[in-house]
Parts: C-alpha cells; sequence; structure tokens
C-alpha cells in the first residue's frame, strides 16, 4: 500500500495502485510518524 494522492480537501488517497481499491482517509484520521 502507499500514498497515490492528497487532494485539495486534505484527504488521503492510498492503496495498492491505480487499478485497485483505493482507500481514503480523512485529514483528522491521519497521523504523521517520524
Amino acid at each position: 500500500m502507499r500514498i497515490l494522492e492528497i487532494d485539495t480537501h486534505g484527504y488521503v488517497w492510498f492503496g495498492t495502485d491505480n487499478l485497485g481499491r483505493w482507500f481514503c482517509l480523512r485529514p483528522e484520521e491521519v497521523e504523521v510518524v517520524a
């Protein structure tokens, strides 16, 4: 899984590839882990 796109609303779209299943997380659901 990898991040495919972060749209203009800050939603993070991720999945296996552009043809596979995508998932979306709202900005408040995303945690940055350093």
